[in-house]
């Protein structure tokens, strides 16, 4: 493992750290590597058994969202990462305020398009701050992305 050259990286690998410290206290680490273990075994398996393999993410996910542990490994092999899926979406009807009609109708075609908007920012026609204003980040379904052991 790499070590922490900076304040905030040590101060991040210290979190990271304690998270895992206190799961590993709480007494729930070996249940949770039995779930995270079955659930990449009926992951590998079968999409039929979807409905089982959400059940297990259900117990394995609050358990690492409550220690702050976001990647961990199984005695198995077995790998779990907490995946927290965003997309930034822009609202259409305050950008075309905030443009105007001129600039507005360089990066639409009645309803934006991404591509003309994409390239109106490289060509300095729009400023990307004046885009990030109308822009939100949404947040998707956070989920575990599980690799099996290596064989």
């Amino acid at each position: 493992m790499r070590k922490a050259t900076n304040p905030q990286q040590r101060a991040v690998a210290k979190v990271k750290f304690d998270g895992l410290e206190a799961l590993a206290k709480s007494g729930k680490l070996d249940e949770l590597f039995a779930s995270l273990d079955a659930l990449a075994g009926h992951r590998a398996r079968s999409k039929d058994e979807k409905e089982w393999a959400d059940m297990e993410q259900r117990v394995v996910l609050p358990v690492l969202q409550e220690f702050g542990v976001e990647k961990i490994q199984t005695p198995l092999g077995t790998k779990g990462t907490v995946i927290k899926p965003s997309s930034v979406v822009i609202d259409p009807a305050r950008l075309k305020r905030k443009l105007g009609a001129a600039r507005w109708n360089a990066v639409s075609n009645r309803v934006l398009d991404k591509t003309k908007l994409e390239r109106a920012i490289v060509d300095g026609v729009v400023d990307p701050v004046e885009v990030a204003e109308c822009s939100e980040e949404v947040p998707g379904t956070v989920y575990i992305r599980v690799e099996p052991p290596r064989k």
